[in-house]
């Protein structure tokens, strides 16, 4: 069995464990592709640009997509941890770093064990800081959580990056 950071890309059988995509192998026959059962949103709502980015990056893994309404973003969040009870995927990619996404995120690594990466091109702490100084210290703690508790980062820039590994 392999892996893609810790979580297994071979699963076999039928139902939520197995079954995947369908495909055809170089000699045009029919093989099953397996991988690891991704589920991706964007936290900036869907049919905007990060989720074409994000669906795009993760192409090739074919993931599940819950869209992220901006105009209802606990109700958002709530249905990201329903996913999340109700398919156990291997992991979550989240694109951005909206807090109703993030926190519903980090509830369902601690609650259902599924992991999480985070994919993003700002950073939030520092923005929300230059905006209002009162939630300069609360979004600062949640980008860190955030971070620590992601599988992994994906930075859309070197800044972002290392703000990710400090």
């Amino acid at each position: 069995m392999g892996s893609l950071g810790g979580m297994p890309n071979e699963q076999q059988g039928a139902g939520p464990e197995g079954d995947m995509n369908a495909g055809t192998d170089a000699s045009g026959g029919s093989k099953k592709v397996t991988g690891p059962r991704i589920l991706s949103f964007a936290t900036q709502g869907a049919g905007g640009g990060d989720e074409r980015r994000i669906l795009e990056l993760l192409s090739e893994l074919r993931p599940s997509y819950v869209p992220f309404d901006r105009n209802r973003k606990g109700g958002s969040a709530l249905e990201v941890l329903r996913r999340a009870f109700a398919e156990r995927p291997h992991a979550f990619v989240m694109e951005g770093t909206g807090v109703a996404g993030g926190v519903a995120v980090i509830l369902s690594k601690w609650l259902f064990a599924v992991p999480f990466f985070v994919s993003s091109g700002d950073a939030v702490g520092p923005f929300v800081a230059s905006r209002n100084r009162l939630f300069k210290l609360p979004f600062l703690l949640y980008e860190r959580l955030l971070y620590a508790a992601s599988l992994g980062f994906i930075g859309w820039t070197p800044y972002l990056c290392g703000r990710a590994l400090t």
